[in-house]
C-alpha cells in the first residue's frame, strides 16, 4: 500500500491522546464507608473486570477511528498488478509552460519555478532506462530528441521565460508526433501549465488513445492586468501636416474598476499626446489620440501606460509612413480625355501617375499599381480583360469611365467580371446631378454641410443599367432623371467604381466641377490596403511589401533599431505579392528596418502576443469539467501543487484507491464506540 500524502501519517501520533487519557484516569472518587462490606467484595470484583473490558474496547475503537481517519487523509492506494503503464521502458514527453503568464505567483511562489521543480521530481521518479523529451513554447530543435534523466534535469535548469505562446492542441500535437516518430511503446505525456483559458481551445484537442496524457495545473493568484490591445488610424493615408486620429483599445483584465489611468503617445521618442481613461472590470475602452504628423518618411511610435505588477504588455510599438505613394495608371482613348486626370494626379507628390494609350499598354505596370482607370476606351481587348480580372482580385480598385461610342456588349463582359450591373442602352438626354448619397461612408469628410441649393454638375450622355442584374452595389450620385451617375461595388476585396456617363468636356462639366477632386481622391484612398501598424511576435511572420527584390544585388537585411542585431530574412514573390518571411526567430519587441545596400525600404514594429495578457485561468475543478467534456479516457488530471510524493500521486491513476474504505471504517468504529457506551452499562 502506498500513500499520496505520506506526511499526513504523522497525524497518527494523535492515537496517543486516548491512550494517555485511559492510563491516567483523572476522575475523582468519593469514599463511602460501610459497616460491613464482606458481602459486597465478590460483586465489586466482578464489576471491576467488566468495567476494564468495556474501557479497553472503547479505547481500541477510538484509536482505530482516529487512525483510519488519518490514513484516509493520506489517500492510500494499491497498484493494479494488471496495468502495463509502468512496466518496462517508458518514453516520456514533459511540456513545461514558459510563457509570460507563468511569471505570476501562486501560494508556493512563481509558477515557472514550481513547474520546473515538479518536472525534476517526475524525472527522479523514473527508471534509469526511460527516455525523456523536454519541450517548451519555443519549439526549438534541441527539444526534438530524447534525453537521459541527468540530461533532462540539466535541460530544465537552463529553461527561461519566453515570449512565445502556443495553444494546448499545438503542444499536444507536437508531443504526439515526436513520441510516434519511432517504434515506441508505453508513451506518456506530462503537461505542466497554468492553463490559460485563451490557449485551451477544446474543439481542437484530439489525442492519440495509445498515449497517456497527464494534465498538471498550477493556478496563480488572481492578478489584475491592464494592457493595450490594438490601435489603428481612422484613415488609410498618414501625410505630413495632416491631422490624424489614432484609435486605441485598452483592456482591463481584472475584477477591479480602474477609475483614473493615463495613456501616452510617443512619436520618434517625443511625447506628443496624453489621454486619460477609466475602465470597468473585465471590459475595454476605446480612446482616440488626435495629432499632426510633423515628419516625413517613417515614424516610430509607441503607446505607453503604467500597470503593476504585469508590465510586459504596457507598451505597444507601431510604425507608419507619412510620405505614402499611391500608384495610379490611366489607360486612355486619346490624350485630350486625360488632361483632367493628368492635372489632378501628375502634380501631387502623393501619387505616382502613369498613363498609356489603349493601343500601347504596359501590362507589367498594371501589376504594380493601386488604381487602374479605364478612361473612355472604345474597345476592351481580351488580353486587357484578363489582366483586369487578376488585378481586381489581388491588387486594387478599378475606375471605369465609358466612351460614348463604346461597344456595350464588350463593356458588359468587363462589368460582369467586376460584379457590376451591365449597360442596357445609351441615352443622350441632358440632365443634372440631383442626389448625392452623403449618408454613404464614401463621402465621410467631404462635406461640412449640405443643402438643396448645391450647384451640381451637368451630364449629356447616360448609359442606363439592366435592372434585372442582382449585384451588391450602391448609388453614390444620381441624376434628375433617376439615372445613376456613379456606383460602387463592395463585393470584392477592393471596391470597384463605374461612371455611367463619359466625363469629357463635350458630355459633362464634371472634370471642372468642385466635386471632381474629392471624389477621385476618395476612390484612390479607398483602394489602399492599410499596411499593418505592427506585427505580433510569433514563430512565423509574413510581411507584404511593394519593393521589387529582384532588382537587388544583395538580399535585404532586417535590423533592430538601437541594437546591433540583424538578420537576412526569407523572401518570395508569389504571383504579384512580394512577401518577407520571418521564421523561428526569438525577436524582442521594438522597431526594425528593412534595409538594402543603400537605403531603408521599410519600417516595422513587433509586439508581444496579447494572448498572454488575458490572465484568466482554469481552476482545478473547472479543468476537470473540461476534460470530462472532451470524453477522452487517456487524459488524466493531477493536482501536484501541495503534493510531496509526486511519484505516488502520478502512479495512482491505475490503482485501487482506498481512502473511502478507511473513511467508512473510521465512521464504523465511532458507531461501535457509541453502541458500547450506551448498551454496556
Amino acid at each position: 500500500m502506498q500513500f499520496v500524502y505520506p506526511s499526513v501519517l504523522w497525524g497518527l501520533l494523535a492515537v496517543t491522546v486516548p491512550i494517555i487519557i485511559h492510563l491516567f484516569n483523572f476522575r475523582k472518587y468519593k469514599k463511602i464507608y460501610f459497616t460491613n462490606v464482606k458481602l459486597l467484595k465478590d460483586i465489586q470484583h466482578q464489576s471491576k473486570s467488566k468495567s476494564r473490558l468495556k474501557e479497553i474496547i472503547i479505547l481500541c475503537c477510538r484509536c482505530l477511528a482516529i487512525a483510519c481517519l488519518i490514513i484516509a487523509f493520506a489517500q492510500p492506494f494499491i497498484q493494479d498488478r494488471n496495468t502495463k503503464v509502468n512496466a518496462g521502458k517508458k518514453f516520456i514527453s514533459i511540456y513545461i509552460d514558459n510563457s509570460f503568464s507563468t511569471n505570476n505567483l501562486s501560494k508556493q511562489g512563481p509558477i515557472f519555478e514550481i513547474e520546473k521543480n515538479k518536472a525534476r521530481e517526475i524525472i527522479k521518479s523514473l527508471n534509469e532506462n526511460d527516455k525523456i523529451q523536454i519541450i517548451t513554447n519555443d519549439f526549438e530543435g534541441k527539444h526534438q530528441r530524447f534525453l537521459t534523466k541527468e540530461d533532462a534535469i540539466s535541460a530544465i535548469d537552463e529553461l527561461k521565460i519566453s515570449s512565445a505562446t502556443k495553444k494546448t492542441h499545438q503542444i499536444l500535437n507536437r508531443q504526439t508526433e515526436f513520441l510516434n516518430s519511432g517504434a515506441n511503446e508505453n508513451k506518456i505525456i506530462y503537461y505542466l501549465s497554468d492553463f490559460q483559458k485563451s490557449t485551451f481551445i477544446k474543439p481542437e484537442i484530439k489525442t492519440d488513445s495509445t498515449i497517456n496524457i497527464n494534465f498538471i495545473p498550477f493556478t496563480p493568484q488572481k492578478t489584475n492586468n491592464i494592457f493595450i490591445d490594438s490601435c489603428w488610424f481612422e484613415t488609410p493615408i498618414q501625410q505630413k501636416g495632416i491631422i490624424q486620429k489614432l484609435h486605441v483599445i485598452i483592456k482591463n483584465n481584472g475584477d477591479n474598476v480602474i477609475e483614473s489611468g493615463t495613456a501616452k503617445l510617443f512619436i520618434n521618442n517625443i511625447q506628443i499626446a496624453i489621454n486619460s481613461y477609466s475602465i470597468a472590470q473585465n471590459s475595454k475602452t476605446e480612446k482616440v489620440f488626435t495629432f499632426e504628423s510633423k515628419n516625413n518618411g517613417y515614424n516610430y511610435c509607441k503607446i505607453k501606460l503604467e500597470d503593476y505588477p504585469i508590465t510586459f504588455d504596457d507598451e505597444l510599438y507601431f510604425t507608419f509612413n507619412s510620405t505614402p505613394l499611391i500608384k495610379v495608371i490611366s489607360i486612355n482613348n486619346n490624350e485630350q480625355n486625360s488632361v483632367a486626370l493628368k492635372s489632378l494626379f501628375g502634380v501631387d507628390s502623393l501619387f505616382n501617375y502613369q498613363e498609356y494609350n489603349e493601343k500601347n499598354i504596359n501590362y507589367t505596370a498594371i501589376k504594380q499599381c493601386n488604381i487602374l482607370i479605364l478612361n473612355e476606351l472604345e474597345n476592351i481587348s481580351s488580353g486587357l480583360l484578363s489582366e483586369i480580372s487578376q488585378f481586381i482580385n489581388e491588387k486594387g480598385s478599378l475606375i471605369i469611365i465609358p466612351n460614348e461610342n463604346c461597344k456595350i456588349e464588350n463593356y458588359n463582359m468587363l462589368l460582369q467580371n467586376c460584379l457590376l450591373p451591365t449597360f442596357s442602352k445609351k441615352d443622350t438626354l441632358t440632365s443634372k446631378a440631383e442626389i448625392i448619397e452623403t449618408r454613404s461612408d464614401f463621402f465621410d469628410g467631404v462635406f461640412e454641410k449640405t443643402n438643396n441649393q448645391m450647384n451640381l454638375p451637368n451630364f449629356n450622355t447616360f448609359f442606363t443599367l439592366n435592372s434585372n442584374i442582382k449585384s451588391n452595389y450602391e448609388n453614390l450620385i444620381i441624376a434628375q432623371n433617376n439615372a445613376p451617375i456613379l456606383i460602387r461595388n463592395k463585393n470584392q476585396k477592393f471596391p470597384q467604381y463605374l461612371f455611367c456617363t463619359p466625363l469629357n468636356t463635350k458630355n459633362s462639366n464634371f472634370s471642372k466641377h468642385a466635386l471632381f477632386v474629392p471624389i477621385f481622391y476618395k476612390m484612390c484612398f479607398s483602394s489602399l490596403k492599410q499596411q499593418p501598424l505592427f506585427y505580433t511576435l510569433d514563430n512565423n511572420v509574413t510581411i507584404e511589401t511593394n519593393f521589387d527584390f529582384n532588382k537587388l544585388e544583395t538580399p535585404p537585411l532586417i535590423k533592430q533599431i538601437g541594437s546591433k542585431f540583424e538578420f537576412i530574412p526569407e523572401f518570395k514573390l508569389i504571383e504579384t505579392k512580394k512577401q518577407i518571411y520571418i521564421r523561428n526567430l526569438n525577436l524582442n519587441p521594438g522597431y526594425y528596418t528593412i534595409n538594402t545596400k543603400d537605403s531603408i525600404i521599410g519600417a516595422i514594429a513587433f509586439n508581444f502576443n496579447k494572448t498572454e495578457s488575458d490572465l484568466n485561468f482554469y481552476r482545478v475543478d473547472e479543468l476537470q469539467n473540461e476534460i470530462l467534456q472532451l470524453n477522452q479516457k487517456n487524459i488524466h488530471l493531477f493536482n501536484l501543487e501541495n503534493t510531496e510524493n509526486v511519484s505516488a500521486t502520478l502512479n495512482s491513476q491505475n490503482t485501487f484507491k482506498l481512502w473511502k474504505l478507511f473513511l467508512i471504517l473510521s465512521v464504523f468504529f465511532i458507531l461501535i464506540e457509541s453502541l458500547i457506551i450506551r448498551l454496556l452499562k
